[in-house]
């Protein structure tokens, strides 16, 4: 692939595909022109995209001419609209292959006037792809010399990857929710038994890449230890941080208790934990204005996983413990006594992140959804009836 993030790919990137005669192999194929309109053309394309998607992912370049899989010209594509030329072979791509993969399509415009269209495909998580165009149902991978159908061993083999992938995936959540439950976390947030203080309710969000389960994989951590900002603990102005045998660790507090730490793994996993709720007297309410903190917190983790080179998708849960008897906000709208969550735990699904690109408020919607639906409530109220978000500045700077 073209080790730039798509947007930032230019002539001079493509240039160099050629004068270094880079060799279409597992990760990067040439086309010389789009496809064409007949239903062979679509499931040829169709057949390339899903085989990046099912091999490690990859960038499939439209508008170069190559020979014997080298370039040797870069003359482009002729087109009267891009963005019509763009958004057709995306719903190409979004309509006929199942599952839907994780792709984007940028383009670069030559001095010729036509343009170069490029497609980058992400690795699967949840592969195998097929195609689904005509009820074709045939399956594609790739290797150093081009793509190829999976045979029936392969399929096998690929269906059972991923339902070990997603085992542990899940397997990790449980592990350290259960350690977070019985405070064996890599900084306490138990406060002392000589001075004893309230426990609020714990919110815990993980953002887990898949990359982090291959085998040896070890991110180098430098950037953040030599920058620990770039880790600030949710809803925290000063703290400390250290290195630990995980990886990096950053928490605030004060000389009682802390009440937020950030986890940095080697693995490229960031676990992050703060306590949050108010107690009055018997009644106890769970701020709304967690959604922004959490937003703001991830976007700023997500910002130091693109840093170490993470690669995506990764996956991110959002949890609550010590939550029983709350109810959101102390406001007319959300007082009655039936909106209080009933139960100590409140463990809610995954959202994924497909690219550096994506708006994390849009991402994780449906999990902030989810979180008021327990309370009785339709959605989140930090959203509008368009599913825009209204609850206040979140980015990270």
């Amino acid at each position: 692939m073209i080790p730039k993030p798509l947007t930032e790919i230019g002539l001079d990137d493509l240039n160099l595909l050629k004068s270094n005669s880079v060799r279409e192999g597992r990760t990067i194929e040439y086309k010389r022109d789009l496809p064409g309109h007949k239903d062979s053309d679509k499931k040829k394309f169709l057949a390339d995209v899903s085989s990046f998607a099912n091999a490690a992912g990859g960038d499939l370049i439209i508008g170069i001419k190559a020979e014997s899989g080298i370039p040797t010209a870069i003359d482009g594509v002729s087109c009267t609209s891009i963005d019509a030329e763009m958004l057709k072979y995306e719903g190409i791509i979004r309509d006929n292959l199942e599952p839907r993969i994780q792709f984007q399509m940028s383009h670069v415009l030559l001095p010729n006037g036509n343009v170069v269209f490029i497609i980058r495909v992400a690795k699967a998580w949840n592969s195998p792809h097929r195609i689904t165009f005509q009820s074709q149902n045939r399956f594609w991978s790739r290797h150093s010399t081009g793509k190829y159908e999976l045979d029936v061993h392969e399929l096998r083999t690929a269906f059972l990857l991923t339902e070990n992938l997603s085992q542990k995936i899940v397997n990790f959540r449980v592990d350290r929710l259960s350690k977070i439950i019985n405070n064996v976390t890599p900084i306490s947030l138990k406060s002392s038994d000589e001075i004893p203080i309230v426990e609020l309710p714990k919110v815990i969000l993980h953002m887990i890449p898949l990359v982090a389960f291959n085998p040896g994989v070890n991110f180098d951590l430098t950037l953040v230890r030599q920058n620990p900002s770039l880790l600030q603990p949710m809803r925290s102005s000063g703290w400390n941080h250290r290195n630990n045998l995980d990886g990096f660790v950053t928490h605030s507090g004060n000389f009682l208790k802390n009440d937020s730490y950030v986890q940095l793994f080697r693995t490229g996993i960031v676990e992050a934990v703060v306590e949050i709720g108010d107690i009055n007297g018997q009644d106890k309410t769970f701020p709304s204005y967690y959604e922004p903190i959490v937003l703001r917190s991830a976007s700023q983790y997500l910002q130091v996983q693109k840093q170490i080179d993470v690669s995506l998708p990764i996956f991110i849960f959002l949890s609550f413990t010590g939550i029983k008897d709350y109810r959101i906000a102390p406001s007319l709208l959300f007082a009655a006594d039936n909106y209080r969550y009933e139960q100590d735990q409140l463990i809610l699904p995954e959202v994924m992140v497909g690219t550096y690109a994506d708006e994390l408020d849009q991402v994780m919607k449906p999990i902030f959804d989810l979180f008021w639906n327990a309370f009785g409530l339709d959605r989140s109220f930090n959203y509008d009836k368009n599913g825009k978000w209204t609850g206040g500045s979140w980015h990270s700077t």
